[in-house]
């Protein structure tokens, strides 16, 4: 199994990810986040999953990714302007690890 790997610089993100192991395409898994105003990784573990913040707010029916709707961290993240945000928070979850990133794309690819 490969170890995800989540690098920023600047306002992007890359976590890399390996495939499952029934993908007939064996290639890593890329997902590139564009415009990030947050990025996050570790705590909690698949087992730990249940303390999560968001676990009774629907994190609990997520098995791979998935969005934030009304995010409070989008809120925290963009608390100085009045318009409506165009952020996005993405979960991803691993067996290891919970990513978190507000950004304003993701582009899923492979490599």
């Amino acid at each position: 199994m490969v170890e995800p790997v989540l690098t920023v610089a600047g306002v992007t993100a890359r976590l890399r990810l390996g495939p499952h192991p029934d993908d007939s395409d064996q290639r890593a898994v890329i997902l590139a986040f564009a415009g990030v105003c947050h990025a996050s990784m570790g705590f909690p573990n698949d087992e730990g999953r249940p303390h999560h913040r968001l676990w009774r707010h629907g994190l609990c029916d997520i098995y791979w990714i998935g969005k934030v709707e009304g995010s409070r961290l989008i809120k925290a993240v963009n608390h100085a302007s009045a318009r409506p945000s165009s952020l996005t928070h993405w979960v991803i979850l691993h067996k290891e690890d919970t990513v978190e990133v507000v950004a304003k794309s993701l582009e899923i690819t492979r490599e």
